[in-house]
């Protein structure tokens, strides 16, 4: 089922109060982040709650029994995954790759009836396997799968069709295109497919070269490159395009 228009209407709904998308570390942000720091502790202040339904409302209350939730992503990217997410169903498929301390495959799993993989080797952070694991268990169901593999290794095994992806591994310009030619075959028609870190000029040269080779196969559905990195809005911005 083709849901992108909903998704686009979906991120439409994702508004903000004090500091907006293209917002600069300038004299606002800097009050904001002392705000933050000394009363709130995350991003959730900053999101609009009155364009989210009920069941956004319960992601962000389970999603903070998560260890460290506060320095992973924000709100704002974690009701996105999970509206996508919900979305699916009990026959499609979530793949995340870069798994890190969770946030975005557990985004995927509250609420939801999709099966669920994430893939990750911890290759670039120091020992966060712990937390993941600990977080990934607090809301695992039968068909939710955890993998240490490098994405590579993974995909040599794999044979089913993926229904919406996630890639937040290694952001090297080759990296990023070589997962997206790896993934190209696995994607189903109407797939979704998300890429962060989209502010980086390599993460960005080797999603449009994709792109560009691929061109109708492909629509984009959102592009977002933020203020500046660690942004209270949408993180390190992000592509989201589908599989026509």
């Amino acid at each position: 089922m083709d849901n992108s228009q909903k998704i686009i209407s979906y991120l439409d709904q994702l508004k903000f109060y004090f500091i907006q998308q293209k917002t600069k570390r300038g004299p606002k942000y800097q009050i904001y982040k002392k705000i933050r720091k000394n009363f709130f502790k995350n991003d959730l202040f900053n999101l609009n709650k009155k364009y989210l339904n009920e069941s956004d409302k319960n992601y962000l209350e389970q999603i903070k029994k998560i260890k460290d939730y506060n320095h992973m992503s924000t709100p704002a990217i974690g009701i996105m995954f999970n509206r996508i997410c919900r979305e699916l169903n009990k026959d499609e498929v979530f793949v995340n790759i870069g798994a890190y301390k969770g946030f975005s495959t557990i985004s995927g799993m509250i609420n939801t009836c999709c099966e669920v993989h994430s893939v990750d080797n911890f290759s670039e952070y120091d020992k966060p396997e712990e937390i993941l694991m600990k977080n990934f268990n607090l809301f695992k169901k039968d068909n939710h799968f955890f993998h240490k593999q490098d994405y590579e290794f993974f995909f040599k095994s794999w044979n089913k069709k993926i229904d919406f992806y996630i890639y937040d591994a290694w952001h090297s310009y080759e990296q990023q295109y070589k997962n997206l030619e790896i993934v190209h075959n696995f994607l189903n028609k109407n797939s979704i497919v998300y890429i962060d870190d989209y502010n980086d000029a390599e993460v960005q040269n080797g999603t449009k070269d994709f792109l560009a080779k691929h061109s109708q196969k492909y629509t984009i559905l959102k592009e977002v490159v933020t203020g500046f990195n660690m942004h209270p809005t949408f993180l390190n911005g992000f592509i989201l395009f589908k599989k026509n």
